[in-house]
């Protein structure tokens, strides 16, 4: 036996190569030998030639079921993706030849960049070829302009940055440069322009299907409650662009919103300008009145008072037909004070206030037991640690105090109660418990009432419950708070 012959383990097996089965001329086709012949015949060109002729010949349901699944692939993939143009034409000279003189393809820029558009064509490397330029865009076109061009104009502003971040960014990816500033902000203020014109449509659209879904009073109005809220660009007082909507809450769309804008770069910069001297007063009132068609400026006032004055210019413009009515907040603004002062319906017209819920529990209850304990904690005595308010404590009184307002809507007295019933609750021991005035329902945040509603014993006392300094120190809060 020959020692270099190696027996296989496997008695199913064989170590015999086998021999490989060439096809022949007979187990073709003549359909396929008539393919065949048609792909050898210069590049592939001639390819997309027969392959049309294929289709033509294929039947009509054929066609429709492969032009639906052409399509929905072309929708899948239709995407952007970043290329290494050195690579490309790498991957081109090894896969494409030129049809007239068989020699290496590779793909060029025909024109001068746009931005990040670029017009290809692939070009053959010999130069006495007779082969025309196949012109292609890297992206596709509205007019004169790329549509990746006009996405990235879209893209920045959307997280807050403009041109400069954009050629930073791009620069750093090795990409090409964005487009000049003019075009930049010609740009923008089209897709401004568009954005303005959806929001316009949408408005409208709210307040037709509100009036379909709210009767009309006496008097021909459709009464609804509007919750309103404002938003800044930056957090805190410094910001000087803020945002104010109205949200219905009978079909939770917005039914109006006003951006507020207590500075302009082109005002600012018209000032300092006529200041230096460069501009004459004369031409300094004739850019400004120019430039009051576009001007963003439309505040005159610190940031805290945006939301006030935009509530109130909301309900100045209401769409016809339609009050708003109950006027829904968050409980932190002077909106509601300015609103009785100017009685846009008229002084006959009274408009009730609502607080939101949310906003009531946590920035009345969450936000006072911790201005409470940080002002307290700065001194010798303060209200953290064992037996104090920690913030996990904070976190519990403030979602049972939201849940004593929703549990008793209508009932003030046992609103009162509820509410109280927080801090005796926080304040029990196992010798003293007091959970007299905690909710004895099944499901009552209060596991001590909850053992007696259910026959368990899975009541634990705290540990470390509030001490009786704690205790007077906020009871101002839960007396405030809890008053009828």
């Amino acid at each position: 036996m020959n020692p270099m012959k190696r027996k296989s383990d496997c008695p199913w097996t064989s170590t015999r190569k086998r021999k490989k089965q060439r096809k022949t001329t007979e187990s073709i086709s003549e359909h396929k030998k008539t393919t065949l012949a048609q792909s050898d015949k210069g590049s592939w060109f001639d390819q997309v030639k027969w392959l049309d002729e294929e289709e033509l010949n294929a039947s009509v349901s054929a066609r429709k079921l492969c032009s639906e699944i052409d399509s929905d692939d072309r929708t899948e993939k239709r995407n952007n993706i970043v290329v290494d143009i050195n690579l490309l034409n790498g991957a081109i000279e090894r896969s494409l030849v030129c049809k007239f003189c068989q020699c290496p393809v590779f793909c060029e820029e025909l024109e001068e960049r746009s931005g990040q558009g670029v017009r290809f064509g692939f070009v053959c490397t010999n130069a006495n070829c007779s082969l025309i330029q196949m012109p292609f865009n890297s992206s596709s076109k509205s007019g004169k302009l790329f549509d990746i061009n006009r996405v990235s104009t879209l893209a920045f502003p959307a997280i807050g940055r403009g041109q400069l971040a954009a050629a930073k960014t791009l620069s750093i990816l090795g990409l090409p440069k964005p487009l000049s500033k003019p075009v930049w902000c010609e740009n923008t203020r089209i897709i401004a322009d568009a954005c303005s014109e959806l929001v316009r449509e949408e408005l409208e659209h709210s307040a037709r299907e509100l009036k379909e879904l709210v009767e009309t009073d006496s008097e021909g109005y459709c009464t609804t409650a509007v919750s309103f809220d404002g938003s800044w660009c930056s957090r805190g007082w410094c910001a000087r662009d803020g945002v104010v909507a109205g949200i219905s809450l009978k079909t939770g769309k917005v039914l109006d919103v006003i951006h507020l804008s207590s500075s302009c770069s082109t005002c600012d910069r018209l000032e300092k300008l006529h200041s230096e001297g460069q501009l004459s007063r004369m031409e300094f009132l004739e850019k400004q009145v120019e430039h009051g068609e576009v001007c963003y400026l439309n505040h005159d006032g610190s940031a805290q008072s945006m939301e006030a004055a935009g509530v109130l210019t909301l309900y100045k413009r209401t769409p016809e037909g339609i009050r708003y009515s109950p006027f829904v907040g968050d409980g932190d603004s002077k909106s509601y004070s300015q609103l009785e002062q100017a009685a846009p319906y008229g002084p006959s017209f009274h408009i009730p206030k609502e607080d939101c819920i949310a906003h009531v529990t946590k920035k009345r209850m969450g936000t006072n037991l911790r201005k409470k304990s940080k002002k307290l904690a700065d001194g010798r005595k303060g209200l953290g640690g064992v037996g104090g308010l920690t913030t996990k404590r904070i976190d519990s009184m403030q979602g049972w105090y939201g849940q004593a307002i929703r549990n008793n809507k209508g009932d003030a007295k046992a609103m009162s109660k509820a509410t109280h019933a927080i801090l005796k609750h926080c304040s029990s021991t196992l010798e003293n418990p007091n959970h007299s005035d905690c909710p004895t329902e099944k499901s009552s945040w209060c596991s001590f009432q909850r053992d007696i509603a259910n026959g368990t014993e899975l009541h634990r006392p705290y540990k470390h419950p509030l001490t009786p300094a704690i205790v007077d120190a906020i009871q101002p809060i839960f007396d405030s708070l809890g008053d009828e």
